[in-house]
């Protein structure tokens, strides 16, 4: 798994906890419906956020089918998401699992520098690239827009190589989320809020861009590779700045949307994409969870109270999820997650407290009350072991 909005259910109410949950167990088996099994290694956190706006805005009920036993869910059937923004997410989310996987390639980067590797990562992205425009036209959207500008990536990092600025980097990555995020007001019969979620789209897009520049920026410059940080010389400070007025940017753009319910959309795009500039630059502004002082040994007392598998397994570069072994990650992450943050898991506290501390997660000592004083927009009042809303809203 990967992305940059990685929410724990301490900080979701239970409603939209099993919301969210809906929706990435709604991608992942889109992905394998329409794609095959190996589509579901595209599976992310950020991809699902375009089946949540089209669900948001839809003034239908919410989509669902149930799903049958699933190994990450402790085999317990679960109601899942599906329909045309399952369907958009899983042909965006191939979409750029490809291109990335091609960037790879061509660079040569860890194990596709060997030929089989790059041959059999051709291959897949020759037929991803197929699949996801064909699923992707059933709901309107064509995925060469994705694809065109992603084509432009190099020629933009050749700018910025010879002097241009920064965010000529993030363009291409900007287009790309803006279209999708914008297609989402079509399927769900709003096309007034194209412009707006357009425009919360290209600053996500920023967002996500400058984050996994900033994560691999160290390891970029000890393996002597392209980082734009590095080539531009942007400081800490200054990256820190540009994302944290795009998160700003994002919350103002969704002022503008009309959403049937904007609660999950809300906390998703308005908190934590906040919470993932903390998380990147280390910033530890906001109240812990009650219990965080209780954390496993070896951990930190004051590191966020939500897993973050990514960095527990330390997992390399996204594309490395599509080499032998990825369900082995895949497994450990999302098996970590479920078991520590659900709510109604057959386990004692004990056993997940250490089934947890064996595989570095420490969300299992945050309150289990945080929830409870959480309203469903996701935003605090009273409690004090969950930050309170700081965009301006009124929740």
């Amino acid at each position: 798994m990967f992305g940059i909005i990685r929410p724990c259910r301490h900080r979701l109410s239970e409603r939209l906890h099993a919301s969210w949950m809906a929706h990435l167990c709604g991608l992942c088996l889109a992905l394998r419906d329409d794609h095959g099994q190996l589509a579901r290694t595209a599976t992310n956190y950020d991809g699902l956020v375009v089946s949540v706006l089209v669900e948001a805005q839809s003034p239908r009920t919410a989509d669902r089918r149930t799903a049958g036993p699933c190994p990450l869910r402790g085999m317990r059937t679960a109601p899942v998401a599906r329909g045309e923004g399952a369907r958009l997410a899983a042909a965006v989310s191939l979409a750029l699992a490809s291109v990335k996987v091609r960037d790879h390639v061509q660079d040569g980067d860890g194990v596709f520098a060997r030929r089989p590797v790059a041959a059999g990562a051709r291959r897949i992205t020759r037929r991803w690239d197929r699949q996801s425009a064909d699923s992707a036209a059933v709901v309107g959207f064509d995925t060469g827009v994705l694809l065109t500008a992603a084509g432009r990536q190099q020629d933009a990092e050749r700018a910025v190589s010879a002097g241009g600025p920064l965010l000529l980097a993030t363009a291409p990555t900007e287009e790309a989320t803006a279209s999708a995020f914008a297609h989402t007001a079509v399927l769900a019969g709003r096309p007034g809020n194209a412009r707006a979620l357009a425009e919360a789209g290209r600053l996500f897009g920023r967002l996500a861009h400058l984050l996994d520049a900033a994560e691999d920026r160290r390891d970029d410059e000890a393996r002597g590779l392209w980082n734009p940080l590095t080539v531009t010389h942007t400081s800490e400070a200054e990256a820190e700045r540009l994302c944290r007025d795009a998160v700003h940017g994002i919350q103002l753009a969704l002022k503008e949307v009309e959403f049937t319910d904007r609660a999950l959309v809300h906390r998703l795009l308005a908190h934590e994409t906040g919470e993932a500039v903390d998380r990147v630059f280390g910033r530890r502004g906001h109240h812990a969870c009650a219990n965080a002082g209780t954390s496993p040994p070896g951990t930190d007392p004051h590191a966020p109270s939500h897993p973050d598998h990514s960095r527990d397994v330390r997992k390399p570069k996204r594309p490395r999820s599509l080499i032998p072994g990825c369900a082995v990650w895949m497994a450990m992450a999302c098996t970590c997650q479920l078991l520590c943050c659900s709510h109604d898991d057959p386990f004692s506290r004990e056993r997940r407290e250490g089934f947890c501390q064996r595989n570095g997660c420490d969300c299992c000592d945050a309150c289990d009350g945080c929830s409870n004083c959480c309203g469903d927009d996701g935003c605090c009042s009273s409690c004090d072991c969950c930050d309170g809303c700081s965009c301006g809203c009124d929740c």
